[in-house]
């Protein structure tokens, strides 16, 4: 491939999570034991339209034609996901968002307790109000709450989704009275096991800081 010097500079290689452009390349390359010009891609453009083409093709789109970088975005695929990206933008906005997000917290209470306030999955529209006013209470006072999803195996059974379906209707109650939480929720079982079955997601918690008043 045709070298050039990248908008990425010093990031050209990525960082240790994120992998790109000549990384990439070889990197693939290395997992298929194929020329680039044989390995197959999901190519995602600027303007997010997703296109199969060759690894090849990708790089040379991404550097020619919009002058940006090639970022591996799930390489674990069979046909590995890449997205034409301006890295050292994509790097300036996140590590802008990480400083605004620290402001905020450096600027909350921090003395006050935690409270815990427990859910079970497929919770009824009664009881989740409840919990959810009561929750918005503490958040109002400076309390971080922890809030902690629980279900039962017959729910998981009946819908193998409740858990993670619970979780994203509470945080959508309450996502206008708590600072975002980068790390996202622990979850408690899913994946498979060592005989490839997938296994239920049983729990989940989260800690949720209130937003500063």
């Amino acid at each position: 491939f045709s070298s050039r010097v990248s908008k990425a500079s010093s990031e050209e290689k990525g960082t240790d999570t994120d992998i790109l452009n000549d990384k990439l390349v070889s990197s693939l390359q290395h997992k298929f034991q194929k020329h680039s010009d044989n390995i197959k891609i999901r190519l995602v453009s600027p303007d997010a339209v997703m296109t199969v083409t060759s690894l090849a093709e990708g790089i040379r789109i991404a550097r020619n034609v919009h002058k940006m970088d090639l970022l591996g975005v799930n390489l674990k695929q069979e046909m590995p996901v890449c997205k034409v990206v301006d890295y050292s933008k994509m790097l300036f906005v996140a590590k802008k968002r990480k400083k605004q997000i620290d402001a905020k917290n450096k600027a909350l209470p921090s003395s006050l307790p935690t409270k815990e306030i427990k859910f079970r999955a497929g919770i009824g529209q009664h009881d989740l109000e409840r919990k959810i006013n009561n929750t918005v209470a503490y958040l109002q006072k400076g309390h971080p709450c922890q809030i902690t999803i629980m279900s039962k195996l017959f729910r998981v059974r009946e819908n193998k989704n409740a858990v993670t379906e619970t979780f994203d209707m509470i945080h959508e109650l309450l996502k206008d009275h708590v600072l975002e939480n980068l790390k996202g929720p622990t979850i408690r079982g899913g994946g498979v096991d060592e005989n490839g079955v997938e296994q239920f997601i049983r729990g989940a918690t989260i800690v949720f800081k209130p937003k500063a008043r």
